[in-house]
C-alpha cells in the first residue's frame, strides 16, 4: 500500500463524521388552513359551498381530501404541517407553533391556542 493511501486512510478514519445540519428551532404564530386554499379562502368562500368563514372552509377542504396548512402571521407566508393531528383542534384560531423549517414544511414539536 502506498503512503499517499494510508495517510488517506488515516485522514477518513480520524475526520468527524459529517450530520446534515438540524434546522433551527423557532416559533411561528399564525394560523390553521389547508392545503387547497392556503392563505386566501376568499375564492372558495365565494363559490356559497365551503362555510361563512375561513375555518368552515378550512374544514371543508380537509374532509375532501386537502391536508392541514399554516399560515405565518406578519409576511402572510403558507407552509405545510408535518402533524396532520394535532392542528384540527386549532382551526379558527390564532396559533403558535414550536418547531423547525425545512423546506416549505414545519415540523411541529408543539403546538398552542395563542389567543
Amino acid at each position: 500500500m502506498s503512503l499517499s493511501r494510508v495517510a488517506l486512510a488515516v485522514a477518513l478514519v480520524l475526520a468527524p463524521p459529517e450530520y446534515p445540519e438540524r434546522p433551527e428551532e423557532r416559533v411561528f404564530v399564525g394560523f390553521i388552513t389547508d392545503t387547497e386554499c392556503g392563505p386566501d379562502h376568499a375564492p372558495m368562500l365565494a363559490t356559497g359551498n365551503m362555510g361563512g368563514n375561513d375555518a368552515e372552509c378550512t374544514r371543508k377542504c380537509v374532509k375532501m381530501g386537502a391536508t392541514w396548512g399554516f399560515v405565518e402571521e406578519g409576511p402572510r407566508t403558507f407552509y405545510q404541517l408535518d402533524d396532520q393531528d394535532l392542528p384540527e383542534r386549532f382551526v379558527g384560531r390564532r396559533v403558535c407553533i414550536e418547531g423547525r423549517l425545512e423546506g416549505d414544511t414545519v415540523l411541529i414539536d408543539a403546538l398552542q391556542a395563542a389567543d
